[in-house]
């Protein structure tokens, strides 16, 4: 398949970021979303959210422009990741029990749902990639990254990992995929979406567990939470083998978001959104978001950001309060 090139997406990207100053987000609404949200994501254009909750057995939906949540998408097992189709109006639903399909896929207008992918395996983590109606799938049991096509579920290719893979990351101008991959030998899978038969390149993460990773769309770094006695934010930069630097943060890292002013939201597991700036590694800002006690064992992403609000909106689920944090710039 072609991939077209998003030079002049980055481009412009690039121009919003020159003489501005990062700004501190604020907390504008906690709203109670269910009884264990896990997981969070936002279709681009059309401001929908959904929320993920394995003890519903459902996707919470949230209507972002008019701040009222919606109805459910009810699938079988505990739903605990998703990966958003925002041109086709699809959101893919990752169960990370065996009980029911292991990828659902929902029509985000309309809330009805199919089966992808059916029962079999456990999923920890989803990546889509949208060029090529493309999903990566995380299953921990296999230990490997399954590719599969987004319309027939049909696999396409399959890449072990050497360990359970916990999150995902797709960076959209070149299709590379980058898997934080938890185990004895912890480590970032960067895979080429053109060769699923080679092996990946595995970078060893040290002294701590993988957490999250997340893509900076505009300078195609890869960024891995790292947690343990010192956490830290693990910079990988394009074509690098090796991770360039390392940015101390708040622990617990559960959820990573970056805007394209290059500036990260992280959600924590003690209740709190820090945000650092993503070309110079300060910390901008810490915020309150919720009670706290925030970690699961699957470390889905408990962050997303609306590509397409002005002014810039981060949401964030808090599993033990159950609610959604907005968290709106400046």
């Amino acid at each position: 398949m072609v991939r077209h090139p998003l030079l002049p997406l980055f481009a412009a990207s690039m121009l919003i970021c020159q003489g501005r100053a990062l700004a501190a987000p604020t907390l504008t609404n906690n709203v109670a979303i269910g009884p264990q949200p896990v997981t969070v994501a936002v279709e681009g254009g059309t401001h929908r959210v959904f929320v993920a909750d394995p003890d519903l057995g459902a996707v919470v939906m949230y209507d972002g422009s008019r701040d009222v949540v919606g109805g459910t998408i009810n699938v079988d097992g505990q739903p605990s990741s998703l990966a958003v189709d925002t041109q086709g109006h699809r959101i893919f639903i990752g169960n990370r029990d065996t009980v029911g399909p292991a990828v659902s896929v929902a029509d985000t207008g309309t809330g009805n749902v199919q089966t992808l992918v059916p029962a079999g395996h456990r999923v920890w983590c989803l990546g889509y990639d949208a060029q090529i109606n493309r999903l990566y799938v995380g299953d921990p049991d296999g230990r490997d990254l399954v590719a599969v096509d987004g319309s027939s579920g049909q696999t396409v290719g399959q890449v072990p990992l050497g360990g359970a893979p916990v999150s995902i990351a797709v960076n959209a101008g070149n299709g590379e995929i980058a898997v934080a991959v938890q185990g004895t030998a912890p480590a970032l899978a960067v895979i080429d979406p053109n060769n699923l038969t080679a092996n990946a390149l595995s970078i060893p993460v040290q002294n701590g567990q993988p957490t999250q990773v997340a893509v900076d769309s505009v300078t195609g770094k890869f960024f891995v939470a790292r947690g343990g006695l010192d956490p830290v934010l693990l910079v990988l930069r394009p074509q690098s083998t090796t991770f360039d630097n390392s940015i101390p943060v708040t622990p617990g890292v559960t959820g990573i978001a970056i805007d394209r002013n290059s500036q990260i939201y992280l959600s924590h597991a003690t209740g709190v959104a820090s945000i650092i700036d993503g070309t110079t590694g300060n910390q901008v800002s810490e915020v309150p978001i919720g009670a706290g006690n925030n970690q699961v064992s699957d470390s889905p992403n408990h962050a997303a950001l609306d590509p397409d609000s002005t002014p810039t909106r981060v949401y964030m689920v808090d599993t033990s309060s159950g609610t959604l944090s907005i968290l709106t710039g400046q």
